[in-house]
């Protein structure tokens, strides 16, 4: 049995883990603030993987986008058409 991927919905869940990352980053920095290094070094690993996982789902929600034609470039290629758009610019 084939699982049929729903992007809209992958994308919501990469958004959420991207919030929580970003969530997780301002705890980390208050907690360095406080004087808690070692609890902040924690918090940012976990916020690292949060962000991990959101990369990672939007790569999935686009991957059949990119299969059907929607565009010439694979889920991977776009991020490094960004980063190299962003090096000529400079």
């Amino acid at each position: 049995m084939e699982r049929k991927i729903e992007p809209g919905k992958i994308r919501h869940q990469a958004l959420s883990a991207l919030e929580k990352s970003t969530k997780l980053f301002e705890i980390a920095e208050n907690l360095v603030r406080q004087g808690n290094e070692s609890e902040a070094q924690w918090v940012r690993n976990e916020a690292r993987a949060q962000r991990n996982i959101s990369v990672w789902l939007m790569a999935t929600a686009n991957k059949p986008n990119a299969e059907k034609g929607a565009g010439s470039a694979r889920s991977g290629d776009s991020y490094r058409r960004l980063d190299q758009s962003e090096h000529r610019s400079v």
